[in-house]
């Protein structure tokens, strides 16, 4: 594990990686990214990629549910790097599929609202958790955009808080802004001032604009995830709450108190991984009170410094 690199003054560096590389295959399905922790459903073609030279388990797991879950890896042209979950944890396969072989694509973010077949106390803690990770989301996307950073944007450029349609307007290799924009009035009329006392849930307009702006989502992933896309009933009785929240650039870490205090109440253990552009680290050792920080990436963990990362603009 290597530790990032420092400056010779100033805030901490560290080399980022390129861009796609953090988050995956660029291209999957239907011109849409893919993302780690994505999952997607595949084909004939793509199965039999998969399966070539692999143990019987993944055969069974794969007739039983024809999904597989995105890795975190760097991009390889025409290919996704994917895993297949068996019936126990030991059972993890890694293989590639291609492209063409993509049926369909479920990002955690999309399985919030989708209804478990069965009751399982990691369904509980999540429905149970919903108001408060909605809140939090457009809590820590109205300190985000109001947070300054020199030289850097705290929205995706071309996602304009108070418009629509500025996904593609955003992509490509364009310039920051020297100076983040303040919210948007939309925003500030609409987020729940969470901290402040008042508890007020936010409205669902406020978390649609804090999610263009911003990036910042939340969904489910493991067991849950999985259980929610494909129906397979894959958590056991000791399985916890793995929960997904990515953003395009890293919010203050002041701002995720309220989410912290949130999770701090519910009965079972939920893990929180917070995905960057440069990679993904665990909430809780981003509230550590730590220098550094372990960040998950495609060429595998490294220790970087906590300022760097929170001084990174937005990569959308």
């Amino acid at each position: 594990m290597s530790k990032g690199d420092r400056s010779s003054g100033g805030t901490p560096s560290f080399t980022s990686p390129r861009r796609g590389e953090a988050k995956g295959q660029r291209s999957c399905f239907s011109g849409l990214p893919c993302s780690v922790h994505d999952l997607v459903r595949l084909d004939a073609a793509g199965l039999r990629s998969v399966s070539r030279n692999a143990p019987e388990w993944v055969l069974a797991s794969l007739d039983a549910a024809p999904w597989v879950v995105v890795r975190r890896t760097a991009p390889i042209a025409g290919l996704v790097s994917v895993g297949v979950r068996g019936a126990t944890r030991s059972e993890r396969f890694a293989a590639t599929a291609p492209v063409e072989g993509i049926l369909e694509r479920l990002r955690p973010q999309d399985l919030v609202s989708r209804q478990p077949a069965r009751a399982h106390p990691a369904f509980e803690a999540m429905a149970a958790l919903r108001p408060a990770l909605d809140a939090a989301l457009s809590h820590l996307a109205q300190a985000s955009l109001s947070s300054p950073l020199p030289g850097g944007e705290r929205a995706c450029p071309g996602r304009d808080p108070g418009s629509r349609g500025g996904a593609e307007a955003g992509e490509g290799d364009r310039g920051f802004p020297e100076r983040a924009r303040p919210p948007h009035p939309a925003l500030r009329a609409d987020l729940s001032p969470l901290g402040r006392g008042e508890g007020r849930r936010p409205t669902s307009n406020a978390i649609a604009l804090a999610q263009e702006a911003t990036g910042l989502a939340w969904g489910p992933g493991g067991s849950a995830g999985f259980e929610l896309a494909t129906g397979r009933p894959t958590l056991t009785p000791d399985s916890d709450l793995d929960v997904v929240i990515r953003t395009s650039a890293l919010p203050p870490v002041a701002a995720w108190g309220p989410l912290s205090a949130a999770l701090e109440k519910s009965p079972l253990r939920v893990d929180v991984l917070v995905e960057t552009p440069s990679g993904g680290v665990a909430l809780a050792e981003l509230l550590g009170g730590g220098g550094e920080v372990h960040l998950r990436t495609a060429s595998g963990p490294r220790l970087v410094p906590l300022a760097a990362l929170l001084a990174e603009p937005a990569r959308c």
